[in-house]
C-alpha cells in the first residue's frame, strides 16, 4: 500500500461522532477538580520548602537562624560570679550550686 492510497482510505472513512460543546470546558474543570483533590504531605513540603532553594530565601534562613542562635546563647548563658567556682561545679560530681 502506497501514500496516495493511504490518504485515499483516511479520507474516504466517516468522521466519528461530533463532541458535545462543553467538552473542553468540562476536560478543564474535571482536571481541576484532580488537582485540588490530591494534596498530600510531600505536594506541602515541597511547597513549603522549595522558595529556600532560592539563595535569597536560603541566605536570610541562615542568618536569621544563626541570629537566633546567639541571642538564645547569651539569654541563657550561665551567670557564674566565680569563675572557680564553676569549675570545679562543671567536673565534679559531687559539688553543686544547690544547699545541703
Amino acid at each position: 500500500m502506497n501514500d496516495s492510497e493511504l490518504d485515499e482510505m483516511l479520507r474516504s472513512a466517516r468522521p466519528g461522532p461530533a463532541l458535545d460543546p462543553n467538552f473542553k470546558s468540562q476536560v478543564w474543570r474535571r482536571i481541576e477538580f484532580s488537582s485540588t483533590e490530591t494534596f498530600s504531605f510531600t505536594d506541602w513540603l515541597e511547597k513549603f520548602l522549595t522558595p529556600l532553594t532560592q539563595p535569597v530565601f536560603a541566605a536570610a534562613a541562615v542568618f536569621s537562624m544563626t541570629v537566633l542562635g546567639f541571642g538564645l546563647g547569651a539569654v541563657m548563658r550561665p551567670q557564674a560570679q566565680d569563675y572557680k567556682v564553676a569549675y570545679i561545679q562543671s567536673v565534679s560530681p559531687f559539688a553543686s550550686s544547690h544547699g545541703p
